[in-house]
């Protein structure tokens, strides 16, 4: 029983100056830097090395982009055009009913 009292209490003094000692340790900025750029490796592993540093193609990106965005406006003129069309048929529908009503 007494050995393992004995043991805590050392287990516990030595982590007590390691956190002391560990307070007072200072690494310099440039091992900042390369953990940092380890960590940003190490998270995209999966990707692969090589695709962290390949520069996408940006002009197909660029074209593909405004493409669709023409076609989007263009179906979105088409579909307004229809609810315009609905719209204003439904309005005269209406105005001739209440025509009538109002004529009867």
């Amino acid at each position: 029983m007494l050995k393992a009292w004995l043991v805590g209490v050392g287990i516990l003094f030595v982590l007590a100056e390691f956190g002391i000692w560990l307070k007072q340790f200072m690494l310099p900025l440039p091992m900042y830097i390369l953990g940092g750029a380890f960590l940003a490796i190490a998270s995209n592993y999966d990707r692969g090395l090589i695709a962290l540093f390949r520069q996408p193609d940006v002009d197909s990106d660029v074209l593909t982009q405004t493409a669709t965005l023409i076609e989007r406006a263009h179906t979105l003129k088409r579909v307004n055009s229809q609810v315009l069309t609905e719209a204003a048929e439904n309005l005269e529908s209406a105005e001739g009913i209440s025509h009538t009503k109002s004529c009867s």
